[in-house]
């Protein structure tokens, strides 16, 4: 028997949807093989199995690089390591005249191996996105439980691996996240955010943050750093938003927070200004021009032995934590390079399939098709008749028009600079724990003795402090695009 269980999705009309169900067969999956129009979903909304299913290298999911695929949900996927995403891109051109206006990857389809030679086939209507998989939309699939060794999985597998076989040279790279915003046509018709980003230090085991840590905080940010006081400054002024990218010493967690720069001044050294205090929560110091600005809440006003140390002073508060809905890219360069070009191969296919689409007959007022090829192609069935009838429909008050077939045009992406861009806060991200223990004691710990009214650190042999990256250290303030997920 080749099936041995069937299932009909959702299984009740008033609650359609099918995440738990989906869950369910991810927990125990071993490889999966899938195809899917659209992907709209992150790493978090289904079970983790799936992101480990991703990452696995005989596993794959080929999805459509047009309509309503979100590539940020793909750049967050491969973020967690689920690099196995393939891009189907493709596009007619001259279509319009024979009513094709689609070419496209439309198969929804999943097959999942299971322990002990088991399958499980997901066929129907779901795109991996909320509405379809949630309920919203009005979906519906088949489950079928198969064995491994059935024709079924054979076939299923076969057809998603010839899927593949179109995809696979498009394996999601987030390098060229800005060519496929350009061939997909969102870097203009939806243009992406992009806001300057301070990156800090901060320990979330330290008392005083309280239950939600740093939202709803102000914090005082003292600094000699010029180029980075400018650009607050100049945020200040615009009243243009800014994004705090706070590396946890304490976990190596990063969060992302939405600030805003209330003040920013030079600091005045005259002993008539020497009564001036600052009461935030929170204090940042830029002490150290090879670090970051280290965070922390204090226990007193800043006053002048603390202000006469630096030269800038900046007001920030941070009021809202996105780290759950916001994504960092680095901003694409001013042209991208990515462009449409002729398939030879795949254009001389279509125009031999295309061979028996005839239109000589009396319902076709004179239409002509030029540009045929002389090989035999198929007898026009299927969807070639619907295309001869829609098409005759279309041009029937035209007669003697002449109808070039379409062109299939596949992109070319520009070769990779040897020295491209490398992110320098992914860099920093990747500390290990040694290293973050590292700059606890070198650089957190003296910090906390100074600034904070903390008990002397503790002396004896320290280690060597970490590099960072030479690009971040210098410009301290990075511009970034905001890819919401």
């Amino acid at each position: 028997m080749e099936v041995d269980k069937a299932e009909f999705l959702p299984t009740d009309w008033k609650n359609r949807s099918v995440v738990a169900r989906l869950n369910k067969t991810l927990a125990v999956a071993e490889e999966l093989y899938a195809s899917v129009a659209f992907w709209t979903v992150g790493p978090g909304y289904l079970h983790p199995r799936l992101t480990q299913l991703l990452s696995r290298k005989d596993s794959f999911c080929c999805v459509d690089l047009r309509g309503h695929t979100k590539l940020a949900q793909l750049q967050a996927f491969h973020a967690a390591k689920a690099t196995q995403f393939f891009l189907f891109i493709k596009r007619l051109v001259n279509s319009s005249e024979l009513g094709l206006n689609r070419h496209l990857l439309h198969t929804k389809l999943l097959l999942f191996d299971l322990p002990d030679g088991q399958a499980e086939l997901w066929t129907g209507s779901h795109n991996f996105t909320d509405y379809a998989l949630a309920g919203g939309n009005r979906e519906a699939s088949v489950v079928l439980r198969i064995a491994q060794n059935s024709t079924i999985y054979q076939q299923a597998k076969a057809y998603l691996l010839a899927i593949w076989q179109e995809c696979k040279e498009f394996q999601f790279n987030p390098a060229l996240l800005a060519e496929y915003q350009q061939l997909q046509g969102t870097s203009e018709a939806e243009p992406e955010l992009e806001c300057y980003v301070l990156p800090l230090y901060w320990n979330s085991s330290l008392p005083g943050y309280g239950p939600r840590q740093l939202t709803d905080q102000t914090a005082l940010l003292l600094s000699n750093h010029q180029p980075a006081a400018a650009r607050l400054n100049d945020l200040y002024s615009k009243d243009r938003p800014l994004l705090v990218w706070a590396f946890d010493l304490h976990s190596g967690a990063v969060s992302l927070w939405n600030a805003r720069v209330q003040n920013a001044a030079r600091i005045d050294r005259t002993p008539s200004s020497w009564n001036m205090r600052y009461p935030d929560r929170l204090l940042a110091v830029l002490e150290d021009p090879q670090q970051l600005p280290y965070l922390a809440p204090r226990v007193s006003e800043t006053g002048p032995s603390t202000l006469s140390r630096f030269a800038h002073a900046a007001n920030l508060l941070l009021y809202e934590n996105v780290t759950d809905s916001m994504l960092l890219a680095p901003p694409p360069a001013p042209q991208t390079k990515a462009h449409w070009q002729r398939d030879e191969k795949a254009t001389a296919a279509l125009h031999q399939q295309l061979r028996g689409f005839s239109l000589a007959h009396p319902d076709s007022y004179g239409l002509q098709v030029v540009d045929a090829t002389p090989e035999i192609g198929l007898n026009a069935t299927g969807w070639l008749t619907q295309l001869q009838q829609e098409t005759t429909r279309k041009h029937r008050n035209r007669p003697g028009k002449m109808v070039s077939l379409p062109v299939v045009e596949r992109p070319v992406f520009a070769q990779p600079t040897p020295n491209s861009f490398r992110d320098p806060l992914q860099q920093l991200a990747q500390l290990t724990a040694a290293e973050r223990q590292a700059l606890q004691m070198r650089y957190e710990l003296p910090l906390r003795q100074r600034y904070f009214n903390e008990r002397p650190a503790t002396s004896g042999l320290l280690p060597p402090t970490p590099k960072l990256p030479v690009e971040l250290l210098k410009e301290l303030l990075l511009k970034y695009q905001l890819l919401l997920l």
